[in-house]
Order: C-alpha cells, then sequence, then structure tokens
C-alpha cells in the first residue's frame, strides 16, 4: 500500500506556504522562543538539528521561519523533519505560544507520540491566528486529537498518517469551520456518515482508512473528495449526486458494485478527477455517457473485477484515460478511433487488445501511449513517429514484429521505451543514439541482432534491458557516455571480448549488472570493484578466465550477491563459485527487487507516471 497523497486543493495550500516570504526584523521575545523550541527539541547530546538557527540576530531569516514584511511578527512556521531525538517524544505545546501572529505551523514528520501532559493542543485556544495546522507523520491518536477543537481559528488540518481509528471522536472535529481536512493513512474505523455535518468543507481526504460507507449528504461546498483504499461495499449512497460542487472524485481501490449507466454521477458535472478504478463495475460502460462532462480531464477505470465492455468513444477535452486491468477484448482500432486531439495519456495495460497498431495521426498530443500485455500483432507503424511530445512508450509483452522504425529519433522528448517480450529482429537503427531524454530502454526478450550501436550518446540513460536477444560484438562502447546507468542487463546474448576497465569510472551509480550467458572472455577486471553501489553481479556462464578478484568479497553495498558459476576461474578465488548459484541468485534478486524491471525501476515508472498525473492536475486546478 502506498503513501497517501495529498488532494490539488491541499497542495496548493503547502506551495503558497512555502513561497510565502517575510522581511521583516524579528522580535526579541520570539527570537528567543525559537531558541526554546531548539533546546526542547534537541536534548538528547548528538542530535543534529536540521535547522540553522544560530547564524544572524534577524530570526526572520532562519529557515523555516516567515515574517510579517512591516511589523516583522512571526507568522509561519515550518518544522518539519527536524530530527527530533526526544525520549519521550512527547510535544510541549506551550512552547508555541509567544507567536500570536503565527498563521501556518508545520511539524509534520517528527513522530511525536503525544503532547506533554499539561501542554496538548487545547493551549493553543489562544492562538486566534492560526488557520493552518499540519502534523502529518506523527503518531498522535484519537485523544490528542480532540482537544483540537480548542483552536477555533483553523481552517485547514492535515493529520495524515498518525493513529487515529475512531470515528466518532473525529466528529468532534466538525465543530470548527474547516475547509480542508487530511485525514489519510490512519486506521479509521466505523461508518462514514457517523463524521457528522461540515458545512464549510471544500477538501477532504480519508484515503487508505477502513471505513464503511453509509451517507455522505453533510458536506454540500466539497469540491474534492478522497475516499479511495477504505472497506466500501456495495452500492453508492445515491446522495452523493448532491455534491454538485464536485472537482475532484476518488473511490479507487474499494469493493463499490456499480452497475452502468447509474444516475449517481448524473448532476456532478462540474468534474475534473474521477477515479473509480478497483472496484466492481458492471454492464456496458459507455465512455459517451461522460459526454455531459465537459469539465473531466482524468478518467481512472482500471482494475475492476469482472468483465468491463466499453463503447469507446472519447471525451473531447479529456486527458488522461486508464481502463488498464480490465478483461475488455476488442480491436485496437475501435480503441483509438474518436476525437483523441486532446489525449495526453492513454493507459490500456494488461487487457486483451488485439490487432495492428492503427494510423495514430489523431493523437499528436500523446504523452504517454502506454499498451503492454495485449495481443497486439503486426509492426510498429512508422506513424508513432508524428507523435512528437510522446514521453513514455510501453508496447511490451504483445506480439509485435518486424524492425524498429528508423524515424524513432523524432520523438525527441521520449524518456521511457519499453518494447520488451515481442519478436521485433533485426539491427537497432542509428537513429535511437540521439534519444537524449531517453532514461529507460527495455528491448529484451526480443530476436534484435548484430551489434549495439556504437554511436550511442544518452547521458540521460538510467535503466537498459538487452536480454536474451542475439546481440553481437564487444561490450557495447556507446554505454561509456551514459554515467547515471543504475542497471546493465545484456545476459542472454552473444557479445564476446574482454570486459572493459573503464568500466569503474563510467557506471559510478550501477547496482546491477548482469553479464550471464555471453561469450566474453579473459580476466575480470579489478576496476569492478570500485562499483560501490552495486547490489548484483553475474558473470557466469561465459568464458572469463583467471582469478577472481579477492576484492570482490567485500566491495559494494552491503548484502550484495555475485555470481561466477562456469566462469573457468583458477587459484584461491575459485571457493567463490556457487554450484545452485541459480536457485540463489533468483532469490537474492527477489529480495532486492531487481527481476523483470526491479524496484528501482518500478519506483522509476510509478514515479514518472504520478508525477505527470499530479503535474496534469495541479494545471487544471489552478488555471
Amino acid at each position: 500500500m502506498g503513501l497517501p497523497s495529498l488532494s490539488p486543493l491541499i497542495v496548493v495550500v503547502l506551495l503558497l506556504w512555502q513561497q510565502s516570504e517575510g522581511c521583516g526584523a524579528c522580535w526579541v521575545e520570539e527570537k528567543a522562543a525559537l531558541l526554546d523550541i531548539k533546546a526542547s527539541f534537541s536534548v538528547n547530546p548528538g542530535t543534529t538539528w536540521q535547522l540553522n538557527w544560530d547564524n544572524g540576530d534577524d530570526c526572520c531569516k532562519w529557515q523555516g521561519v516567515t515574517c510579517d514584511s512591516v511589523e516583522g511578527w512571526i507568522t509561519s512556521l515550518d518544522l518539519r523533519q527536524t530530527s527530533v531525538n526526544l525520549t519521550p517524544r512527547l510535544l510541549n505545546s506551550t512552547l508555541f505560544l509567544p507567536f500570536q501572529e503565527l498563521n501556518n505551523l508545520s511539524l509534520a514528520e517528527n513522530f511525536f507520540n503525544c503532547c506533554v501532559p499539561g501542554s496538548g493542543f487545547e493551549s493553543w485556544s489562544s492562538l486566534s491566528k492560526l488557520e493552518v495546522l499540519d502534523i502529518r507523520r506523527n503518531n498522535f491518536n484519537d485523544c490528542n486529537i480532540k482537544s483540537l477543537v480548542r483552536i477555533s481559528s483553523l481552517k485547514t488540518l492535515l493529520i495524515s498518517q498518525n493513529q487515529l481509528s475512531d470515528v466518532l471522536q473525529i466528529k468532534q472535529l466538525s465543530a470548527l469551520n474547516l475547509e480542508v481536512l487530511d485525514l489519510s493513512g490512519n486506521k479509521i474505523s466505523g461508518i462514514i456518515s457517523d463524521l457528522g455535518y461540515w458545512p464549510f468543507l471544500k477538501a477532504l481526504s480519508l484515503r487508505v482508512n477502513l471505513l464503511n460507507m453509509g451517507r455522505l449528504c453533510k458536506v454540500g461546498m466539497l469540491q474534492e473528495l478522497d475516499l479511495s483504499q477504505n472497506e466500501f461495499t456495495g452500492e453508492l449512497p445515491a446522495c452523493i449526486r448532491n455534491l454538485t460542487s464536485l472537482t475532484y472524485l476518488d473511490l479507487s481501490n474499494n469493493h463499490l458494485q456499480m452497475k452502468f449507466p447509474t444516475p449517481v454521477f448524473a448532476d456532478l458535472t462540474s468534474l475534473v478527477y474521477l477515479s473509480l478504478s478497483g472496484n466492481q463495475l458492471e454492464g456496458l460502460l459507455l465512455l459517451s455517457s461522460f459526454s455531459n462532462y465537459s469539465k473531466l480531464k482524468i478518467l481512472e477505470l482500471s482494475s475492476q473485477s469482472g468483465a468491463l465492455p466499453l463503447g469507446f468513444s472519447y471525451l473531447q477535452l479529456i486527458f488522461v484515460l486508464d481502463i488498464s486491468y480490465n478483461n475488455i477484448s476488442d480491436h485496437i482500432e475501435n480503441a483509438l478511433q474518436g476525437n483523441l486531439t486532446s489525449l495526453h495519456s492513454l493507459y490500456l495495460s494488461n487487457n486483451s487488445f488485439y490487432g495492428s497498431l492503427p494510423n495514430l495521426v489523431k493523437a499528436r498530443r500523446m504523452i504517454d501511449f502506454v499498451l503492454d500485455g495485449n495481443l497486439i500483432t503486426g509492426k510498429i507503424p512508422d506513424s508513432i513517429c508524428n507523435v512528437s511530445l510522446l514521453t513514455f512508450i510501453d508496447l511490451s509483452n504483445n506480439r509485435l514484429n518486424g524492425r524498429l522504425p528508423s524515424c524513432l529519433s523524432q520523438i525527441s522528448k521520449l524518456e521511457i521505451l519499453n518494447l520488451g517480450g515481442n519478436v521485433l529482429e533485426g539491427a537497432l537503427p542509428t537513429s535511437i543514439c540521439s534519444m537524449q531524454y531517453l532514461q529507460f530502454l527495455d528491448l529484451s526478450r526480443n530476436n534484435f541482432s548484430e551489434s549495439f550501436p556504437s554511436c550511442l550518446n544518452i547521458s540521460n540513460l538510467q535503466f537498459l534491458h538487452l536480454s536474451q536477444n542475439s546481440f553481437s560484438g564487444t561490450f557495447p562502447i556507446g554505454l561509456s557516455n551514459s554515467p547515471n546507468l543504475r542497471t546493465i542487463d545484456i545476459s542472454g546474448n552473444e557479445f564476446s571480448g574482454t570486459l572493459p576497465k573503464w568500466i569503474n569510472g563510467t557506471f559510478v551509480k550501477l547496482r546491477v549488472l548482469l553479464l550471464k550467458g555471453n561469450e566474453f572472455e579473459g580476466p575480470i577486471p579489478n576496476q569492478i570493484c570500485q562499483l560501490k553501489h552495486l547490489l548484483v553481479l553475474d558473470l557466469s556462464h561465459n568464458s572469463l578466465s583467471g582469478q577472481i578478484p579477492s576484492c570482490l568479497s567485500s566491495m559494494g553495498s552491503e548484502g550484495a550477491f555475485y555470481s561466477f558459476q562456469y566462469a573457468n576461474t583458477y587459484g584461491s578465488g575459485s571457493a567463490l563459485i556457487m554450484p545452485y548459484y541459480e536457485f540463489l541468485l533468483d532469490n537474492k534478486m527477489k529480495t532486492y527487487g531487481v527481476g523483470s524491471i526491479g524496484v528501482d525501476q518500478e519506483e522509476f515508472m510509478t514515479k514518472r507516471r504520478s508525477d505527470y498525473s499530479r503535474e496534469t492536475t495541479s494545471i487544471i486546478f489552478l488555471v
């Protein structure tokens, strides 16, 4: 389960907070109060205080401090991740009472367990201007939270990833005139209708809790609602349709049962973002039924349990459509028909789309095109090169054949190209050498042959997968121009010659080096020992000779694993040979998460996708 994400409105609040600046000189009593906080947070010897509060007389210039530009009173304190090293980890709330003009306060990610007895949040009732309080990622519980009711000025309250559990205790917060409330990533159980009446609330996140649905009808001004990853079952309450101000609605990863067409969303025409992924949608889902949603930009319908037939006709202005991980069986031409001129991201992963890729001339604004895990056949059409804004192409695990289009360099901003698991063949076009933004390249499990292009000059490349092809020639010299590589997997090819001695000076970030099953010969260069971050090294099933460098036993990260089976080694180093290495290596690679893609790469690709979604949503909500 991933960490809870923030809604766009919450993100805007935090961004405005970070961007605010003060230029007035601070007051002596407030400077003294800041130093008291520092002393209180750092009582244990050896504690590293991350905020530098010792330099200069003007505390308004101290890190995390913002002052009023006219009178110099402190209006904002950002004390996130300040390396608090208290035992026990108790917050003394009275330390903040001198800041009577305080408007924003963040104590997030300090892992406080509770407040000092007699110095709870109720003491902040005198901070009459405090409107934004961020205490995310601490360990406050229900008993601590109910004392927040005394801070009547609060408008934004962020309490995600604490130890809250009782929905009835949280109901007491409805006495506040809150506009933004983030309760995500707790263990709140009960019925959501027990939360009570919140007349002024505009953004509510209850993501990643243990709530049951009930009725959610007393939040009529809501603009953003995130109920994803809870325990909702059955149908949505009909009163959801009364939340006509909603622009952001995330109901993903529950157990909701909805039969389309459904009247529940009929009046939610202000929606910009709608996610129903990971539920149980039934019936014929006509995308054209969303045509009245003129503002809808992101629609996520992935991972439904059961068949989900779709009628393809995209909304004219939609940016992002995700219908991956369903049981859709249809010709790919049907999925790519209609008006695609506004579509930025299309995710069709792990369905049963079949047929050849059509001309993509109508998708010129496409940025992400993800079609992995389907039944697509035929060649990759040259028309894909006309979609020049693409940054993410994933056509892996299909049945594509033929050669790569030589025009790929026209997609000049491409960052991720995954074509693994097809039957593509022939030599790679030299045009791939000029794809300067490429960070992830997977051509594994195809029938590519001949030498890997020596002209490769891609400094941004981080992950390279060429395994199980028929590439030949020496170790790819072009990789010497890729200092950011973290994974190199060229196993199961026909590469030959000696291993390069320049490997240590180039691959300073390398974590995985898989050269198994080639025709490399000669000694293992000592320079490999200087790869400080290497986790997995496999040189097996080659024709290497000589001693295994003794330095390998102490190199790399703790727990690194090396395999030299069938390396034809001699001397004392031969004691490192492991007859059952394949079993051990498979398990070790799973431990490190470096299977076919791996944790690093999966995080990279997931982050790339989620970052784009977040950027798109932010653009939508800030315009």
